[in-house]
């Protein structure tokens, strides 16, 4: 018997922009910090408790979707990595799943 671990999301694609939320996406009981990028026209806010990622809400940034999902689940500590997050050019799959 193992428990059941599931990362909720939600994804539409609407006037030509990929919009995705997964997690908690509470600014109230968390902190976050935004990643925009207005050349490529994205959109990246991350939501973090406890030294930790709870979600995230992604516009045309699908790709760190599944990465962002195993960060969340094994509530991996970001510590190191939250001042590099502030990078839009920072890849985000270079935070190892712990």
């Amino acid at each position: 018997r193992e428990a059941f671990l599931n990362v909720p999301f939600y994804s539409i694609t609407n006037l030509g922009m990929q919009i995705t939320a997964l997690g908690e996406c509470d600014s109230q009981n968390s902190d976050s910090l935004a990643r925009v990028d207005p050349i490529q026209a994205t959109y990246e806010r991350l939501f973090f408790r406890e030294n930790a990622l709870a979600g995230a809400v992604l516009i045309n940034r699908f790709q760190d979707k599944m990465h962002l999902s195993k960060l969340i689940e094994t509530k991996t500590p970001i510590g190191e990595y939250r001042t590099r997050l502030q990078d839009p050019n920072f890849d985000v799959k270079e935070i190892p799943v712990i």
